[in-house]
Formats: C-alpha cells, structure tokens, sequence
C-alpha cells in the first residue's frame, strides 16, 4: 500500500489528467449534445461524417469560439472527482496485485 501523500498526489493527477482530456474533447461534446437534442439550426448537419465539422464551423462562426465549451464548467466539477478515483484506485489495486504476484 502507498502513503497518504502518495495517494493525493495520485487523487489529484487523476483529476487534473480528466478534466485535460475533457477539455480537448469539449467541443465535440458540444456538437453531440446539439444534435442529441435536435436543434433545429444544426440539424441539417446530423446524421454524416461531414456534418460533425461543418456544425463546428457554424458553431464558431455563429457564437465564437467560447461557445464550444458552454456548460464545461459542469463538466469539469463532475469529471475531476471521477478521473481522480479511478485513477488512484488503479494506481491501489495495480499496487496490491503486483504484491500478491510476489508472495504466491
């Protein structure tokens, strides 16, 4: 087992490594939920390939570039608690497996 700074420091590089990677994939995100929701201006665009880039270009265009990450923030308060357990929870069992390798 690893020590209680060992482990926060693990907590906290989950979290900062999740919200990362969920500000990259934000404004496809964004694009998702429009069309999920059937807005009426993007959804000429769902359903191709194509259309996935096209509605981030008008998204763009229409609101600037900001609009891309509506609602992150939220995001960002749910994801950071998760990516942190999951991340220090592996960091735990990989720790435990590794040792129960050793003594058997």
């Amino acid at each position: 087992m690893h020590s209680i700074q060992y482990i926060s420091k693990s907590l906290v590089a989950g979290g900062i490594a999740g919200c990362c990677a969920k500000t990259v994939i934000a404004p496809l995100d964004r694009i998702k939920i429009l069309f999920q929701a059937s807005n009426p201006h993007y959804h000429q665009y769902s359903g191709t390939f194509g259309g996935v880039f096209r509605a981030l270009n008008q998204v763009s265009t229409k609101e600037g570039l900001w609009a891309h990450f509506k609602g992150h923030t939220a995001t960002l308060a749910r994801i950071f608690p998760y990516a942190a357990l999951q991340y220090m929870s592996y960091e735990q069992f990989k720790t435990v497996c590794a040792f129960s390798f050793l003594y058997e």
